[in-house]
């Protein structure tokens, strides 16, 4: 089966890039073919919640899913080609962001997740974090504000989801003065980490909303809760930045800025094989003050 999409992502919301997921997945799941082809031609502009759910969403699918017409702008972002910076010296993997400086994004990286990578993770992570800061000649306010959210989105992949890997993609819009980031992991799920732990939830969006309401299936003596941490950097980002975040995990989506609340339920049959966060951060707010959200 060939499937072939016109996609061209508006940038009103951040979970805009869900809705042509779910009718590629749809098609995929529904046709009888074992082996299935997107056809990319007619793919235009796409973000990074449609990139990093359409390759969690087909990397968990049991059928096998390939690419054709491939354009240059998907092979520019590494559309299903994701760096991975661990597997090159550090060195090359600096010159190789570099590149990126005058770019209005940060194409698909897979980084380690697991605990025992830490120190390759906090090394790429502090040299996309940069470049960020380059690309977009952020107020020192605003970065480090953007530095402890990413930390803490990157922290709960490396502490919670058994993922060997985790995924980052980055685009940014300088009209409009926002940045969309996406991060994401193919581990256990919110509900499979509570449920490890003991905390047992009905279902995946009882675990959503557990875990955006503090309560967190790993509690460290003497140090922050993560649950506690997830709601700092919300709090950081949609009161203080007045931007959007996005959880999706499991068969549960979570979205919130600060007109609009909701958690809904996936179609019957769609999941996720692990968790996914977006952020939509605006960065241009001079009167930005991060230390009023450290707990």
């Amino acid at each position: 089966m060939i499937i072939q999409e016109e996609i061209n992502i508006p940038d009103d919301y951040l979970s805009s890039g869900i809705i042509p997921v779910v009718r590629i997945m749809n098609k995929i799941y529904n046709c009888e073919d074992e082996e299935v082809i997107i056809d990319c031609l007619k793919i235009r502009f796409v973000s990074p919640v449609f990139v990093i759910s359409l390759m969690l969403f087909t990397y968990s699918c049991r059928k096998k899913v390939s690419l054709s017409n491939i354009t240059t702008y998907l092979e520019t972002i590494l559309f299903f080609n994701e760096l991975e910076p661990d597997k090159i010296n550090s060195y090359n993997f600096i010159s190789l962001l570099q590149t990126y400086l005058n770019k209005t994004y940060i194409p698909v990286i897979s980084f380690p997740a697991l605990a025992n990578k830490s120190t390759d993770k906090d090394a790429i992570l502090s040299a996309i974090e940069n470049l960020l800061c380059n690309q977009l000649n952020l107020e020192k306010n605003v970065l480090i504000g953007l530095k402890y959210i990413l930390a803490e989105m990157v922290d709960n992949i490396t502490e919670h989801s058994e993922s060997e890997r985790g995924y980052l993609f980055a685009q940014s819009y300088p009209s409009k003065g926002y940045i969309d980031i996406c991060i994401a992991d193919q581990g256990i799920t919110l509900k499979g980490s509570f449920d490890k732990a003991g905390m047992m939830f009905s279902g995946d969006v009882a675990a959503m909303r557990a875990a955006n309401d503090c309560k967190s299936s790993k509690n460290l003596p003497s140090a922050e809760n993560r649950g506690y941490g997830i709601y700092t950097s919300k709090n950081m980002l949609i009161e203080g930045l007045r931007g959007q975040f996005m959880m999706m995990s499991g068969s549960a989506i979570y979205l919130k800025d600060k007109k609009m609340y909701d958690i809904i339920e996936l179609p019957r049959g769609f999941r996720l094989d692990g968790t996914l966060i977006a952020l939509r951060l605006p960065y241009q707010n001079k009167d930005f003050l991060y230390t009023k959200y450290f707990e």
